[in-house]
């Protein structure tokens, strides 16, 4: 699914945008997969709150991110004690499996991420920027002993 993902952004960039080199794909896939993780559990958090009164919106989104996750508690279930639940399974089972997919794609994207090394280039940049300011600081410590010394 990352590689329609992958596929869908070029696709849109070379078409609607007119633009031949699609740079920053991974990112834009990362912003893509969390909207549209935001946008499933929204949803499950509106109709949660319509079937189960008795639940708050934090019930609500830990129920959602637990379920995609696949951890599975039990101790909140979408759909369950509601009296339409013949009606709803299926429609729950399809739910689910679109937020699993969403899920596993942005694990997918953060694993991308840390093989290719970002995570240790931003790292490396902080080194050099502490490097930076230490040999500054020496560097006034010398002029004003320079100074000092005419």
């Amino acid at each position: 699914m990352l590689k329609g993902e992958k596929y869908m952004i070029k696709k849109i960039e070379t078409r609607l945008l007119g633009r031949q080199n699609v740079a920053y794909s991974r990112l834009k896939c990362l912003l893509c997969v969390s909207v549209t993780i935001l946008l499933l559990m929204f949803i499950g958090v509106k109709t949660s709150k319509k079937d189960h009164k008795d639940w708050t919106v934090l019930d609500s989104y830990y129920c959602w991110f637990i379920t995609f996750t696949t951890v599975g508690f039990g101790d909140f279930i979408p759909g369950h004690g509601t009296g339409e639940q013949d009606k709803l399974a299926a429609l729950f089972a399809i739910y689910i499996i679109l937020g699993l997919c969403a899920m596993s794609n942005l694990l997918n994207i953060i694993g991308e991420f840390a093989s290719c090394g970002i995570f240790q280039i931003q790292f490396h940049s902080n080194k050099n920027s502490n490097k930076r300011t230490e040999n500054e600081g020496s560097d006034q410590e010398n002029a004003t002993t320079n100074n000092a010394s005419l």
